[in-house]
């Protein structure tokens, strides 16, 4: 039976929400006033102090192996030089630096963890969306043609075919979409054009298949995408064996039922909650 790895790569969004937990269970029992100062700094996600303690007391991450610290200063490294990108620039969604950074960032991670935890033979199966794991390079994502290197551009430069790329299409169904800045909503996909991918499934009858991207015709060159925030019809005209390897078919897309309907908001009060939690736990290390 071969091993294969399953990891999914993507920027980190907020360490807050789980690097406070991390530390202090990494830390069980520590009530010094150092570390309490460093959990403070994490709770302010001040990250280059977060690694300044880090270099100045190790025993902050003793409870590691070397691999595994390795690993957390590769990120929080990563998220600094991040949140300086995003520093320079007020509107971080155009800026291209943002991007090229982002799957930079992501690959590097990648052929890290490939590189420390696959044995020869085993494979790993990477889970981020169709606009990074493509082989070609970010513009998916944007609708725009950027010369910035995707994740999968990356990793097919490093790994050439030994690196495939597949992307996930469905021809109709329902997807969540988020509106008016917070409101998660429930929409309808738009019909495929003619001349796309999806029209051409729908009329196999079948509910799911593979279908290799050497076997695509040239001029069937519209596939759908799906972004948190769409823009548009949804689809995007693009040489679909140039960023893929294959296409797996889904008639119906269904989203996952989380319970969720307001997404935005309910982060916002979740973290809103979580922090003033933070923030007690602190008060009451000092005390003691």
């Amino acid at each position: 039976t071969e091993k294969v790895h399953f990891f999914g790569l993507d920027r980190m969004a907020d360490p807050r929400v789980y690097l406070f937990d991390y530390f202090t269970l990494l830390n069980e029992g520590r009530r010094d006033s150092v570390f309490v100062s460093f959990l403070d700094t994490v709770s302010g996600l001040y990250v280059g102090d977060i690694i300044e303690f880090i270099q100045k007391d190790p025993t902050l991450i003793s409870g590691l192996d070397k691999k595994e610290s390795d690993y957390l200063q590769m990120i929080l490294k990563d998220q600094y030089h991040l949140m300086q990108a995003y520093a320079d620039t007020l509107d971080i969604l155009a800026d291209n630096r943002h991007d090229e950074l982002r799957d930079s960032f992501m690959a590097a991670r990648a052929k890290w963890i490939i590189g420390n935890y696959l044995a020869d033979g085993e494979k790993a199966v990477i889970y981020a969306h169709s606009g990074h794991v493509n082989k070609l390079n970010t513009g998916l994502l944007r609708h725009i043609d950027v010369s910035d290197r995707s994740l999968g551009g990356y990793l097919h430069q490093e790994f050439g075919d030994r690196y495939y790329a597949l992307s996930f299409q469905p021809g109709e169904g329902i997807v969540l979409q988020q509106k008016t800045g917070s409101r998660q909503v429930e929409e309808e996909l738009d019909r495929p054009p003619y001349n796309s991918f999806e029209y051409s499934a729908l009329l196999t009858g079948q509910d799911c298949f593979f279908y290799p991207s050497g076997a695509i015709p040239d001029d069937m060159f519209y596939v759908r995408w799906i972004a948190n925030i769409q823009v548009g019809r949804g689809f995007s005209f693009y040489s679909i064996p140039h960023r893929f390897d294959g296409l797996i078919f889904i008639r119906e897309n269904k989203p996952v039922d989380s319970g969720v309907k307001n997404g935005y908001d309910e982060a916002m009060r979740f973290g809103k909650a979580r922090h003033e939690k933070r923030k007690a736990y602190i008060r009451k290390l000092r005390k003691e």
